[in-house]
């Protein structure tokens, strides 16, 4: 099924929401049966990519380092639910490395009494992993209530692969 056309709406608000939020659910796996999630702090830019650090000798940064697949869920009660699948790539340039560090850091102070493992690394223990994602769809859950009709995704990045149930 080819790509549709996403309504500019649902894109600004995606784009809002990855910039307001500071956590999200975040799988990867070794192989197809060692599954792997967690809740993450990540930063993101204009085009999806999201930012994750870590320690390096983490299982998720062995993982990501052995198969450079992630997958994960993000929302806001009363707005948007977001799903994304996407390709790993652990950055070395320290220039990069730096800008996303910045991120990452404006979005770890907008989250009161916690304080993300990434403020406990020290010199160049951790590792910075940015995910491109191939596909993406957003539900819009504004005005979904147990007497509404049943809410509809929209496929932002990649293929819709939606069947006969919108929202499986």
């Amino acid at each position: 099924m080819a790509t549709k056309k996403i309504s500019t709406e649902l894109s600004h608000r995606t784009s809002a929401l990855f910039q307001k939020q500071s956590l999200m659910v975040v799988s990867s796996a070794f192989e197809k049966d060692d599954l792997h999630t967690s809740t993450s702090l990540f930063a993101t830019d204009e085009k999806f990519n999201i930012c994750l650090a870590m320690h390096t000798d983490t299982l998720r940064a062995q993982q990501f380092r052995k198969n450079p697949n992630a997958s994960g869920v993000m929302w806001e009660v009363g707005d948007l639910y977001i799903q994304w699948r996407g390709t790993v790539k652990e950055l070395h340039n320290p220039k990069q490395i730096d800008a996303w560090l910045d991120k990452l850091a404006l979005k770890a102070v907008k989250l009161e009494n916690f304080w993300p493992p990434i403020f406990q690394f020290r010199g160049q223990e951790y590792a910075i992993f940015v995910i491109k994602p191939t596909w993406m769809r957003a539900m819009d859950i504004s005005q979904f209530t147990i007497h509404a009709l049943e809410p509809r995704t929209e496929t932002l990045i990649g293929k819709s692969y939606e069947k006969k149930s919108p929202t499986h």
